[in-house]
C-alpha cells in the first residue's frame, strides 16, 4: 500500500508531467473542467437524452432490469445538486492516473538472495486526467473489489465485496499518502479533511464509472454479451458501499 500511494503522491507532484500536461489542457480550454465536472455537462446529459433510444433497443430482460436501476439511480429529481455537493470545493487538482487497478499494477520482486522488497510501478495512463486529489485513492480503494483481468468469457467482471478494506486500511492509505507528499516537498495537506473527501470520492468515482459503461455501449451490438452491463450493474452497488462510509 505505501510503495502504491508513494507512485500517486509522485506523479501527482512530477512538476514536468503537471505542467505539460495542464499545458496541453488549457490549450483546449480556458479553463479546464476535472473529469467529474464533465460528467454533468457531458456523458449525464448525453445518456439522459438517449435514455429513451437504449430502452427501445433491450430485449434482453437482465439489461433492462439493470438500466431501470441505473436510471432510478443517476435522474432523480436533485440529482445534479445531490452530485456537486460529492464535489469538494476547495481541494487541491492534480493530473492523475484515474485508473489504478490491477492489471495496471505491475510489481517486480527482487534478484534471488536480494533483501530488498518488490517494486511497484503504475502503467496504462489512457485515462489520466484533471481530478481531485483523492481520486487515486478513492479510486483504488474501490478496484481491490473488483476482478476484471482473468476471465475470458461474459461477464467478463467481478465484484467481491469480502475484499473491501476496513475503515482502518482506508485511514492507513490516506496517511500513507500524506506522508508521501511531505516527503516530496509537496503542499501540507490536512489529513483529516483529505479522508472525508476521499470517502466522498468513492461515491462519486463510482458514478462516473458507471456512466462511462453506459456511454460506452454500441447502440448496434446493445444485447451482445459485452462487460458494459455488468459493469455498471457492480458500479452501483459499489455506490451503495460508498455511502456506507458516512453513516
Amino acid at each position: 500500500m505505501k510503495q502504491i500511494v508513494t507512485q500517486f503522491a509522485e506523479f501527482h507532484h512530477n512538476k514536468k508531467i503537471q505542467t505539460s500536461v495542464m499545458d496541453l489542457l488549457k490549450s483546449s480550454e480556458a479553463e479546464p473542467k476535472t473529469c467529474l465536472e464533465s460528467f454533468l455537462c457531458g456523458w449525464w446529459k448525453d445518456i439522459k437524452s438517449s435514455k429513451d433510444s437504449i430502452e427501445d433497443s433491450l430485449t434482453r430482460e437482465d439489461y433492462h432490469k439493470i438500466f431501470d436501476e441505473f436510471t432510478k439511480m443517476y435522474f432523480f429529481d436533485g440529482f445534479e445538486d445531490y452530485w456537486l455537493d460529492l464535489l469538494p470545493t476547495d481541494g487541491d487538482k492534480v493530473i492523475a492516473h484515474t485508473d489504478a487497478q490491477e492489471t495496471n499494477l505491475l510489481m517486480q520482486n527482487p534478484s534471488p538472495g536480494k533483501k530488498a522488497s518488490c517494486k511497484v510501478m503504475i502503467i496504462d495512463y489512457e485515462y489520466a486526467g484533471l481530478v481531485e486529489r483523492s481520486w487515486d485513492l478513492a479510486n483504488y480503494y474501490t478496484e481491490t473489489m473488483l476482478s476484471n483481468c482473468e476471465y475470458d468469457s461474459y461477464p467478463w467482471v467481478e465484484l467481491f465485496e469480502d475484499n473491501q478494506m476496513h475503515l482502518d486500511e482506508l485511514k492507513t492509505l490516506v496517511r500513507c499518502y500524506v506522508d508521501a507528499v511531505q516527503n516530496l516537498g509537496g503542499p501540507e495537506i490536512e489529513y483529516d479533511k483529505l479522508l472525508s473527501e476521499t470517502k466522498k470520492m468513492i461515491v462519486a468515482i463510482n458514478y462516473y464509472w458507471g456512466a462511462w459503461a453506459i456511454v460506452s455501449l454500441d447502440i448496434d451490438k446493445i444485447n451482445e454479451d459485452d462487460l458494459y452491463f455488468p459493469a455498471a450493474k457492480h458500479r452501483m452497488r459499489l455506490i451503495e458501499i460508498g455511502m456506507q462510509l458516512h453513516k
